[in-house]
C-alpha cells in the first residue's frame, strides 16, 4: 500500500505530458503511439456477465515468435509502453513471461491486467520485476458474488485474495517498484458492501482501487439495465462514496465513479462518439490475438477496421500506411452502428485532445 509511491502521476492528464508527440499530432506529422495493448489471447477462463469483449474475436493466440520480435520493433519505432490485456485472459498464453521480459530488457514499460487467477507465485517470480504496473480486473473478497460476477467457480475468489497478497508480499520483500492497483464492479448485491471492500483490499496492500458500474452492451454474456446506481438516491450513492473515500490517505487512494454521481465518462448516453474527435487512437492503439493492429476496442474482430497485420508486415509499416489513414478517417466520420463505442478507452484522451485543440490565445496569459 503506497500510492504516492508506487501510483504518483497515475490521475494527472498524462496526454498532456506526451510533448514531443502533441507537436507533431498538432502539425500534422507522423509519430510513434506511446502505448500498444497487446492482446496475447482472445480466450478467458472467466465469463464475466459484463464483459464487452464477449466473443469479439476468434479463440486465437498470438505466436511467441511473433510477439518477441514485436518488443524488438515496438522499441526501435519508439513506442513508450506495453500494455497486457484485451479480449482474453492475458496469462493463460504460456509464453507471456517470456514476452514481458523481454519487453522490459528492451527499455519498454510494461503493464498486465489480469483477473489474477493464474497469477501464481510461480509465475510471479517470473514476472513482477519486469513490470512497471499490475492490475486486478473486478475484485471482490466474498466468493458467491466474486463468481455470479465472473461466472467461475467460488473457490477462484480463494485464489484471487491469496495471489494478490502474494503479489503485494513479493514487492516488499523485492523492493519493487511496481504499481499493484484493481477495480471493483459494484451492482446491487455488493454496493452497500463497498466500503468493506476498499477495508479489505486496502490492509491487503493494494495501492489504489477504481469503483464504478458496469456496462452492459449487446455482446456481454448478460443483459441487464445500464445504470445500476440509478436505482438509488444520489444522497444515498454521495453518503456510500463519501464513506469510501475516508478511506483514502497518502499510501492509498480510491476513485468512485458511477453515473448517479454524474462522474463517468463512458455510457450509453455519454455520446463517446462525436465527429472528428476520435484523435486518441493516434496515441494508443491495440494489437489482438490475430495480429491485427486495430485502432480501438470499437474494431476488435472487424478486418476492414484493421490497420494491418503484424503476422505480414512491420508494425512500423502498418503505422504509417495509407490503410491506417483510411480507417482513421473511417472511425472519426462515421457513426457506430450499435453501441461498441459505450465502452470506449480514449475517451479521456479525446476528452483532453479536444480541449487541446480549442485553445485560445487566453493559453498564453499563464
Amino acid at each position: 500500500m503506497s500510492f504516492s509511491v508506487h501510483m504518483k502521476g497515475y490521475d494527472d492528464p498524462r496526454t498532456l505530458f506526451q510533448i514531443e508527440r502533441l507537436y507533431a499530432y498538432k502539425r500534422g506529422l507522423n509519430f510513434p503511439p506511446a502505448l500498444v495493448e497487446i492482446s496475447p489471447t482472445s480466450v478467458c477462463n472467466h465469463r464475466c456477465r459484463f464483459c464487452y469483449s464477449n466473443e469479439k474475436v476468434s479463440p486465437s493466440f498470438l505466436k511467441k515468435d511473433t510477439m518477441l520480435d514485436l518488443m524488438d520493433q515496438l522499441k526501435e519505432y519508439g513506442v513508450d509502453a506495453v500494455l497486457f490485456q484485451g479480449t482474453g485472459e492475458p496469462l493463460l498464453h504460456k509464453d507471456l513471461p517470456e514476452i514481458i521480459q523481454k519487453g522490459s530488457d528492451n527499455y519498454l514499460l510494461m503493464s498486465l491486467t489480469t483477473n489474477g487467477i493464474k497469477l501464481t507465485p510461480d509465475i510471479q517470480t517470473k514476472i513482477l520485476p519486469y513490470l512497471h504496473s499490475l492490475k486486478f480486473s473486478v475484485i471482490d473478497y466474498d466468493p458467491k458474488r466474486y463468481s455470479f460476477l465472473h461466472g467461475c467457480p467460488e473457490d477462484d475468489c480463494k485464489k484471487l485474495v491469496e495471489n494478490i497478497s502474494h503479489a503485494i508480499e513479493y514487492r516488499k520483500r523485492n523492493n519493487l517498484t511496481l504499481a499493484i492497483y484493481a477495480s471493483v464492479c459494484l451492482y446491487k448485491d455488493n454496493c452497500e458492501d463497498a466500503v468493506n471492500i476498499g477495508k479489505f483490499f486496502k490492509n491487503l496492500g493494494v495501492d489504489y482501487i477504481i469503483f464504478y458500474e458496469a456496462f452492459y452492451v449487446s455482446s456481454s454474456p448478460v443483459q441487464e439495465d445500464m445504470y445500476m446506481s440509478l436505482s438509488y438516491s444520489s444522497s444515498k450513492f454521495e453518503e456510500i462514496s463519501n464513506e469510501i473515500n475516508q478511506l483514502q490517505d497518502d499510501d492509498f487512494h480510491i476513485k468512485c465513479k458511477l453515473k448517479v454521481l454524474q462522474n463517468l465518462n463512458n455510457g450509453i448516453d455519454q455520446n463517446t462518439w462525436k465527429n472528428e474527435r476520435c484523435h486518441g487512437i493516434k496515441f494508443y492503439t491495440l494489437i489482438g490475438s490475430d495480429g491485427e493492429v486495430y485502432p480501438c476496442w470499437r474494431a476488435w474482430g472487424q478486418k476492414h477496421l484493421s490497420y494491418g497485420n503484424v503476422y505480414s508486415s512491420k508494425f512500423k509499416e502498418i503505422w504509417e500506411g495509407e490503410n491506417r489513414k483510411t480507417v482513421d478517417n473511417y472511425i472519426n466520420h462515421t457513426p457506430p452502428e450499435g453501441d461498441e463505442c459505450v465502452v470506449c478507452i480514449h475517451e479521456r484522451q479525446n476528452e483532453i485532445l479536444e480541449k487541446f485543440n480549442e485553445m485560445t490565445d487566453w493559453r498564453h496569459f499563464i
